[in-house]
């Protein structure tokens, strides 16, 4: 039964429907999910009420969407009153998250914030890092960092989150940078966010130098991909730039369209539009409005800025404008783009692949099926079709539009098939709740190509949602998500295991946490591991070589008293080396860890550290590229759906 209708009256008649046949609420049914989903565009408080009060009380999942959506549209006093309500009427037992999303509406109501952070004191949720974490951002969006800070030194495991919130409340950059050093001394994980607060601290106080050094670090760790951090580094370096333009304009230099072009395209960040209006107003003066390239750096220059209206002003001022000044138009006004593409065919300007993609990714975000299906049939006539990312773009609006047949017929007409043709694919399947099908394509792609965290995405869900899927199967993703790096998405699979995830996952995750040095989740894990399998050494040895590898060796002897005082004991490691047939006979060595019965012992482990030094060189592509192929012949192999085998 869908309840997904945006008519009222259709949403009233299913859910007087469901009543009337008296349809039956698992603890954990998506019914009242769905029903707040279709409710909501004309949710008046009652009716979420009504739809909370049907619910049983084990499942929060409702409660927490109602307060999202009101969140979502700007009605964070109806979000307050709905948790208030809650907590009157005693009909759901509020956890931590429900006290979370409260304090995301507190950000305009620091009053409430605080009586919210009172009820976390008392029913002790504060000692939940997610409710610390969310406290701290409520107090630095206020401007309150000392409270902010309080709570900080009070977490007795702070996670890079924890970090995070505090670093981007900092208002004084060089106190942040300072915070940031603190934080790499401490060892602390950075991830994306960390990156794009410390870069954005680094050009507001002109440390290019710190900038610089944080940017190579970004790209150790493989985050340059990551599009907020590379707006981050745009707005780091683009003020550097607009420096030595200013000193250009002091030295006396003659500056014509490029140097205007280069010095606009370095103001394509907020920070930096008021240096960009400066530039304009020069330019006018010097006469280079007229200039086509100038005008499109401009449109995009305050559109990156979000002052859309000037970058309309600019193009319609525009004397000659050709397919790069339309595709930038029809690209930042989406809901507009399809005039502006007829307005673009009128004026003579011939429409190229990225105009395409512009203008399918406007349709299927407006839910426009009839203009999207006209606009295929334009780009088979003029062969735009043939286009890689033309056609992806179509795979993912026939996906959208729950047209999954057009978005095949797309990707097996593909001449070269790109892992974004496959994400597409996987996606549309996923969303359309054909599971079987999405881990299907997941399996192909991954004997082709590398799959990304988009694709791991798509396919994560679908594995979690459908039952059809086997338990082993779901262990197989679960290790190949820890063994690629997909560890966040690893964590919140094991979370779904029914009945919760036994010892070999969780020492598969623990594993993976330990090769990407993730100490926040290997502490989790190890908790978990440890709970269940209190004897084993496997746990303890794990996390003391992680703390070890980071330096923090005065946890790594609180997890060898931890041994000590439970009575485990670590069993010796022992090989076998087989060094081939010599004289017509076999030799078979054994030997244990720091083992010196052998006559050529010393030579042994000489050329054990030659090679353990050798390995240390390798390329991070390298290694990489090895465990690729590990994963993918040793744990894709047995992938089954309904006992059929799909890759051997």
């Amino acid at each position: 039964m869908s309840l997904n209708c945006s008519c009222i009256i259709g949403n009233k008649f299913i859910s007087d429907l469901m009543i009337a046949r008296q349809l039956k609420l698992k603890t954990f049914s998506k019914i009242p999910v769905l029903k707040l989903r279709g409710m909501r565009k004309f949710c008046s408080f009652y009716n979420g009420r009504h739809v909370l009060d049907e619910n049983p009380k084990q499942n929060l999942v409702p409660f927490h969407r109602c307060m999202l959506y009101f969140i979502r549209q700007g009605r964070e006093f109806e979000a307050l009153n709905t948790f208030k309500k809650q907590l009157q009427l005693g009909i759901l037992q509020i956890d931590e998250v429900a006290i979370a999303i409260a304090l995301k509406a507190c950000r305009r109501d620091q009053k409430r914030g605080c009586q919210i952070h009172g009820f976390a004191i008392t029913s002790g949720h504060i000692f939940y890092v997610t409710v610390s974490n969310s406290l701290m951002n409520m107090y630095c969006k206020s401007k309150n960092l000392d409270n902010a800070f309080s709570i900080f030194k009070n977490l007795k495991n702070p996670d890079t989150v924890s970090y995070n919130t505090l670093l981007s409340g900092y208002e004084n950059g060089e106190e942040a940078l300072m915070f940031a050093r603190g934080m790499r001394s401490a060892g602390v994980v950075f991830d994306a966010v960390s990156y794009t607060c410390v870069l954005a601290h680094c050009a507001h106080c002109q440390e290019f130098d710190f900038g610089i050094q944080f940017h190579c670090l970004g790209l150790k760790f493989g985050l340059e991909s990551e599009i907020f951090i590379g707006n981050a580094l745009e707005g780091t370096y683009g003020l550097e730039a607009i420096l030595t333009f200013v000193e250009m304009v002091r030295e006396g230099m003659k500056l014509d369209h490029v140097s205007f072009t280069g010095a606009v395209s370095a103001c394509g960040h907020e920070r930096n539009l008021v240096f960009g209006r400066q530039i304009h107003t020069m330019l006018i003066k010097r006469g280079y409005d007229t200039n086509v390239s100038v005008c499109n750096v401009l449109i995009s220059m305050y559109s990156k800025c979000d002052v859309v209206d000037d970058s309309k002003l600019v193009f319609e001022n525009m004397i000659d404008r050709n397919v790069v000044s339309w595709t930038t138009m029809l690209s930042i006004t989406e809901e507009d783009a399809v005039i502006l593409f007829m307005g673009m065919r009128r004026d003579g300007v011939y429409p190229n692949d990225v105009t395409f993609v512009g203008l399918i990714h406007a349709v299927t975000i407006n839910n426009m099926i009839q203009e999207g299906l006209m606009v295929h049939c334009f780009c088979i006539k003029t062969n735009f079709i043939s286009e890689l990312n033309v056609a992806n773009s179509f795979i993912t609006m026939y996906g959208k539009f729950e047209l999954m047949e057009d978005s095949i017929k797309i990707f097996e007409e593909l001449d070269n098939v790109e892992i974004i043709s496959w994400n597409a694919l996987i996606s549309g399947y996923s969303m359309n709740g054909m599971y079987q099908e999405a881990v299907q394509n997941f399996l192909s792609a991954s004997t082709e190509l590398r799959p990304n965290h988009y694709t791991f995405g798509s396919v994560l869900n679908a594995v979690a949602s459908s039952e059809s899927i086997s338990l082993r199967q779901g262990q197989r993703f679960h290790d190949m998500l820890g063994r690629t790096g997909s560890l966040e998405a690893a964590e919140e699979f094991v979370n779904r295991i029914p009945g919760g995830p036994g010892i070999s996952v969780l020492q598969s995750l623990l594993g993976a946490c330990r090769i990407y040095r993730n100490e926040e989740m290997a502490m989790r894990v190890a908790d978990a591991l440890i709970a269940k399998e209190p004897d084993g050494s496997g746990s303890y040895v794990l996390m003391s070589n992680l703390f070890a590898e980071k330096g923090k060796w005065e946890n790594v002897a609180k997890m060898r008293k931890m041994m000590r005082d439970r009575k485990v004991k670590k069993e010796i490691g022992f090989s076998w080396a087989d060094v081939g047939n010599v004289d017509d006979s076999i030799y078979m060595h054994g030997f244990s860890s720091g083992d010196k019965s052998h006559p050529l012992s010393e030579a042994i482990f000489r050329m054990s550290e030659l090679l353990g030094s050798e390995m240390k060189y390798l390329e991070k592509e390298e290694k990489d590229h090895l465990l690729f192929d590990q994963k993918r012949l040793g744990y894709l192999e047995s992938f089954t759906i309904n006992g059929q085998v799909l890759l051997e």
